[in-house]
């Protein structure tokens, strides 16, 4: 898997984010497992807009957050990130 797929790769497994919390940011959606990378992609994309800003963090509606990581898991290609390309395939 090359870097910038590891950047941006999702494990849903793995984040641990309060769904059930109304709002959250940037910090905590790191802390709790979505690659800081991909949070940064999301914003320079539109993907995600913070509703608020306060004391140097953007916030978000973690119904947005929820949105955005669905469409990053359900758009991530697992057999081209998953593939080694040294690796033999066989037919």
């Amino acid at each position: 898997m090359c870097d910038s797929n590891k950047q941006l790769f999702v494990n849903p497994e793995a984040i641990t984010l309060e769904w059930t919390n109304l709002i959250t940011d940037e910090l905590e959606m790191v802390a709790e497992g979505i690659p800081e990378a991909l949070v940064d992609q999301w914003l320079d994309d539109g993907t995600l807009i913070p509703f608020a800003k306060k004391d140097g963090l953007r916030h978000f509606y973690t119904k947005d957050v929820w949105r955005a990581t669905i469409g990053q898991v359900l758009g991530q290609d697992t057999k081209a990130i998953d593939h080694d390309p040294d690796e033999e395939v066989m037919d």
